[in-house]
């Protein structure tokens, strides 16, 4: 099957098309590259066909006609590096991926009209059959993504719901496929859908932590009544407890504590800042990986300060930040490392915050 696509692949008019570096005519031979026998090789044509069809997650009028190759890469076991080539198909389908595991908003971007990134879309929902079967693959690697793909299509959740709600129940499916398959059903089953009810319950009550959370944050996200009180504990727990750094293995590494937190502030608002205090402590309190601008951007975003790089920003009024947001502002001024070297961070101006310690401290009335 894939000889016979791979053979086709020159009756399309590439050139006519294009990508984010103009005439698509290289697209052949990097979805060609995809068979390579060398593994690094692979990895950098996966790269590259990124940059192309699918670049910072614009879609162009080559991306959804790559997807029917690369779709048959796919359905062929002896394709290398498939789960990958999944993961890269749901990319093209949203360009953003599923990090959050929100309901994707194809209604409204249906109701924009037609676009090259809607072409791509329809173009890999074509595949939700595909991605169903692959459910049951014995490649976990595949499994998984597949599991994670069909997140993104709520439009055929008549067909994925049952597909995904039978591997979540199989206690033989791997952690990691359980809580995928979970939070998938949470991103496309309807609002107030009681059908699953057996499963959540069952699954939010797992001896393991990761399924727990995955049950749970997915009752949130259904929206459960008889299921929220136990779900919404067990949420606490992740959105107040430190993330475990030492565990990069766990299946959601470093999201399990940021969903909990999301949805708790949406179910309950009015106890969301108590919740979000130790996380911005804790964040604080992190050496950052790369360097205080990246770091403050990242901690001003999970305390809910928008940041635009705007240099005409107009500043926020103290009184006007939450609590969660004032002890933050405190804490920073606390911290004259931060600001070593009269070191100025664009990001809290961005925030419309001081950008120095002596303007924080005199914002904060110190």
């Amino acid at each position: 099957m894939v000889s016979g696509m791979i053979e086709r692949l020159d009756e399309v008019d590439w050139s006519g098309l294009t990508h984010a570096y103009g005439a698509a005519d290289d697209v052949p031979e990097l979805i060609r590259g995809l068979l390579s026998p060398d593994a690094g090789q692979r990895e950098e044509i996966r790269h590259e066909l990124y940059s192309c069809i699918a670049h910072q997650g614009t879609r162009y009028p080559a991306s959804a006609r790559a997807v029917p190759f690369l779709l048959a890469l796919v359905a062929d076991p002896a394709t290398p590096d498939r789960g990958d080539l999944v993961d890269f198909l749901e990319f093209v389908a949203t360009g953003t991926g599923q990090r959050y595991w929100k309901r994707y908003p194809i209604a409204e971007e249906r109701a924009a009209g037609s676009s090259p990134a809607l072409d791509a879309y329809d173009a890999v929902a074509d595949a939700v059959p595909l991605f169903v079967t692959l459910l049951g693959d014995t490649d976990a690697e595949v499994a998984g993504p597949a599991a994670q793909a069909l997140a993104v299509f709520p439009e055929h959740a008549d067909r994925t719901a049952p597909a995904l709600a039978a591997v979540a129940a199989d206690d033989d499916s791997p952690v990691a496929l359980v809580t995928t398959a979970l939070l998938a059903l949470g991103a496309i089953v309807p609002i107030g859908t009681p059908e699953h009810d057996a499963l959540l319950r069952r699954r939010a009550r797992d001896d393991d932590e990761n399924v727990r959370w995955a049950a749970s944050l997915t009752v949130c996200r259904l929206r459960r009544p008889g299921l929220l009180p136990a779900a919404t504990a067990e949420l606490r727990r992740w959105a107040v407890r430190l993330a475990a750094r030492d565990d990069h293995s766990a299946p959601w590494y470093g999201l399990r504590e940021e969903l909990a937190l999301d949805e708790l502030a949406a179910l309950d608002p009015d106890g969301h800042h108590a919740r979000l205090q130790p996380i911005l402590d804790r964040m604080l309190g992190e050496t950052p990986s790369s360097n205080w601008h990246n770091h403050l951007l990242s901690i001003l975003d999970r305390a809910g300060l928008l940041v635009r790089a705007d240099p005409d920003r107009a500043p926020v009024p103290v009184e006007a930040l939450h609590p969660a947001q004032r002890q933050l502002v405190e804490r920073l001024c606390e911290r004259p490392d931060i600001f070593a070297a009269d070191r100025v961070l664009m990001p809290l101006a961005w925030a419309g915050l001081p950008d120095t310690l002596a303007g924080l401290r005199q914002y904060a009335g110190r």
